[in-house]
């Protein structure tokens, strides 16, 4: 059965939250059942023909079985009639996004929630093109995925017609209805648009620019122009997603895309990381498509993948590079030494399993294998390869394995031999090096963050890049066991670049010589040392005094990369053991001399990535060391005009230093500001508080409705990073978790939730979370609570063995 086209008419009553449907369904190959994804919806009529069928709905009124159709081989048309809602209690499928005094009517489907405006099949691999008239009141604006062609005033409402969308999957449909404001600019033969809130759409000019010149790269890049003839960035005040990539409209939080006076470096940065993923997602994803969801990461990591290669090459000061690695990477390698992980390729039964695959996995560690990947057969064959694969399956679907093959055809080397063991297998390896009698040997077994790597024996073909002497060497190690002639090692760095994505522990003597050669390695290699040392202190692999020599060596680095990791990982064993003398003693040494080198005030000329580490530093320190937090709090009541790298480090001094008295005028604060950016900031603050009564309260507020709802997420996961409130934490959300499932109902929020809140607000009181959760059915949530249970005994452990030293 082919899907050809749906033409959909919508009667949208903007202020009753209501609509009416009319739809078209052109099928070729047609069955006499049809099955199709309806949910929500009042069917009120189902025609062939001008024929009237039988149809019926199943008892969850998740699915529309229309019977007594005759199979055919030509196009048959169904016509169906229903109504439906905009839901006001859940932002996701069709529904209200508030702002005062006024709101939106949007959509976001990814990855089954098209079937709330329109019966279809509802099927990643079922591409149809789409039809669309509009008709609602007058005075709205009606956003979708091409061009308005035509507006036709009809009484007091208008009826606008879209042109018709290429080939596309259901997901990616989009509508969107409210007052909204634009600002636009035409590149060539496309036209780049901002839609925001009234007043709004002005801060979208840096977005603006930047979207024209990585849809520009990209072109370049897959050799295939953009299809569409507009690309709208629209920012929605109350969303789950930090992006969606609906093929022509992609949609944002408003603290991602708009970027005014009030936005760090960070945020900047974060705006340009976002813009590149979801444009690279124009082609990878939407001109081409997975065939079902097990494929989601081919999606997903790819697009990780590419938004830090296009922003390092449009952006080469930002060493976009050195945010991958540290946050995609070291995140999925951080969830992937969990025996409660999951292959990149997982199988996907039941829908609510489609949303607990949106992970680190999916987007890091796929991402971070293409990396692998890349590094190891060349830039040029690479882009080569992908090239190809999206020429030969534009507009259609496909399958990792029609990747592999383009790779492979374009390098010659045996990708898909590598690739298929990488996606198939959980987990990655840690690889032991020791040198003896004139050779290195080299073993590999599964690294787990529990300790007990060796216990399921599994092999990867890992490709290796290492420097010897001053000499590079690759090859592929495909058995547990490689042995190396080697006469004598002076230099050494396996994984050069931090390419691969595995650990390396090296014996004694390796590591010696690697301690005394550290200085002198690039900032990638020491990080990756780093990084890897850090992963054995928290599996038990190795001592804390070992990794915090290292730890020390680092506390005057003057690179990003290898100093933020540092400043996270104290930040982590401080939160595990707040009051282990040797980690506050280190704490406090790291984050007063970084702070020191960099200094509170900002230098002219300085690179961004000092303005971040600054702020991360400051707010660090205000958390510990009460004298600082006395000085920088003073600065609160000039909060407006503050740097606003050094925002939040200023509300948790001022937190910190004022207690119950603060607490009024930090929330009036963030009603001041009445910006994203602000109200993200003050609720760290909000939360870090070592009253937890004042923590509760904050929580409370998250929720009540008075500050946009998406941000709950963002107050809760702060709350959870506070050693002193944990209980309290935990209480609340045990109260509030049927909010949270509303709320965030088919995102994968929940399920990442439930992963964070269980293992660090379960330390201490391990049973009684195992218990709660053991009786208390969270089916969109079984993944995050699996992974938080097993997150908390390796917490747990460590954190007694943190007691012990």
């Amino acid at each position: 059965m082919d899907v050809k086209e749906y033409s959909i008419s919508l009667d949208v009553d903007f202020y009753a939250l209501s609509f009416k449907g009319r739809e078209t369904i052109r099928i070729e190959n047609l069955e006499s059942n049809l099955m199709l994804d309806s949910s929500g919806l009042e069917i009120s009529e189902v025609k062939c023909s001008g024929k009237k069928l039988a149809f019926e709905t199943d008892a969850l009124g998740k699915k529309l079985q229309i019977s007594g159709l005759q199979e055919s081989t030509r196009s048959v048309d169904i016509n169906i009639d229903y109504e439906g809602r905009v839901t006001e209690k859940v932002l996701y499928g069709v529904y209200k996004s508030r702002y005062d005094p006024d709101y939106f009517v949007t959509t976001d489907f990814e990855p089954n929630g098209a079937r709330l405006l329109f019966p279809c099949l509802d099927n990643p691999s079922f591409k149809a093109e789409f039809s669309l008239e509009v008709t609602t009141q007058k005075g709205l604006v009606v956003i979708s995925n091409t061009r308005v062609k035509n507006t036709t005033d009809i009484g007091d409402k208008s009826k606008h017609e879209f042109e018709k969308t290429p080939r596309m999957s259901t997901y990616l449909f989009y509508l969107g209805i409210g007052k909204f404001d634009e600002s636009k600019l035409l590149d060539k033969n496309v036209e780049f648009r901002i839609y925001a809130r009234p007043g709004y759409a002005g801060k979208g000019k840096y977005a603006l620019e930047n979207a024209t010149k990585f849809l520009r790269a990209y072109e370049e890049y897959y050799s295939i122009p953009y299809p569409l003839g507009k690309l709208d960035l629209i920012a929605l005040p109350e969303y789950a997603s930090g992006a969606m990539e609906n093929w022509g409209a992609i949609t944002f939080r408003e603290i991602v895309l708009l970027l005014d006076e009030n936005s760090s470096v960070s945020n900047k940065r974060s705006l340009t990381s976002v813009l590149g993923h979801e444009i690279a997602h124009m082609w990878f994803g939407d001109l081409v498509t997975m065939r079902w969801w097990n494929d989601l990461w081919l999606n997903e990591s790819f697009a990780t993948f590419m938004e830090s290669k296009m922003a390092d090459k449009l952006y080469p000061e930002w060493s976009v590079t050195s945010d991958f690695v540290q946050q995609n990477t070291a995140g999925a390698m951080h969830s992937d030494s969990l025996s409660s992980t999951h292959p990149i390729d997982v199988k996907v039964s039941a829908p609510e399993e489609i949303s607990q695959i949106f992970d680190e996995i999916s987007y890091g560690k796929g991402a971070s294998v293409l990396r692998m990947i890349e590094a190891w057969i060349g830039d040029d064959a690479f882009r080569s390869g992908v090239s190809h694969y999206l020429t030969e399956f534009k507009y259609r679907n496909a399958e990792g394995k029609d990747l592999w093959r383009n790779l492979e055809k374009a390098s010659g080397e045996p990708v898909s031999e590598i690739l298929e063991e990488w996606i198939k297998k959980p987990g990655f390896p840690v690889v032991k090096v020791s040198f003896a009698k004139d050779k290195l040997e080299f073993r590999q077994e599964r690294f787990l963050l529990a300790g007990d790597g060796v216990r399921d024996h599994l092999v990867w073909p890992i490709p290796v890049n290492c420097k010897i002497n001053g000499q590079d060497h690759k090859f592929i190690l495909r058995d547990q066991h490689f042995e190396l002639p080697v006469n004598d090692v002076k230099t050494l760095k396996l994984n050069s670049g931090q390419t691969g994505f595995y650990r390396v522990q090296y014996d004694q003597t390796l590591y010696d010589i690697i301690e005394r050669e550290f200085d002198s390695l690039d900032a990638f290699d020491r990080w990756g040392i780093v990084a890897d040392l850090f992963a054995f202190v928290v599996s038990g692999g190795i001592s804390l005094n070992q990794y915090l020599a290292i730890a020390r060596r680092c506390a005057g680095e003057s690179e990003y990369l290898v100093s933020d990791a540092v400043t996270s990982h104290l930040q982590f064993l401080r939160f595990i053991s707040p009051e282990n003398p040797p980690i506050k003693r280190d704490y406090l040494n790291h984050y007063h001399t970084q702070l020191n080198r960099l200094g509170l005030v900002a230098k002219n000329g300085e690179k961004d990535t000092d303005k971040i580490l600054r702020g991360r530093l400051a707010t660090g320190l205000a958390l510990v060391d009460i004298a600082f937090a006395e000085e920088l709090s003073t600065k609160f009541s000039e909060y407006e005009k503050l740097d606003p790298n050094l925002r939040t480090a200023v509300a948790v001094a001022f937190a910190q230093t004022r207690g119950a008295s603060g607490f009024d005028e930090l929330v009036g604060k963030m009603k001041k500001m009445a910006n994203e950016a602000d109200t993200v900031k003050i609720y760290v603050a909000l939360t870090s508080f070592k009253d937890s009564k004042l923590v509760e309260r904050t929580l409370d507020l998250c929720v009540s409705g008075e500050f946009s709802r998406a941000d709950s997420l963002y107050a809760l996961l702060d709350a959870t990073q506070n050693p002193y409130s944990l209980e309290t934490t935990w209480k609340w959300f045990k109260t509030n978790l049927q909010t949270f499932r509303e709320l965030f109902q088919g995102t994968p929020y929940v399920s990442q939730l439930l992963q964070e809140v269980t293992s660090r607000t379960g330390l201490g009181r391990e049973d009684e979370v195992r218990a709660y959760v053991s009786k208390t059915p969270i089916p969109e949530a079984e993944r995050g609570i699996n992974k938080g249970l097993e997150l908390l005994s390796i917490y747990s452990s460590l954190k007694k063995r943190l007691h012990t030293e």
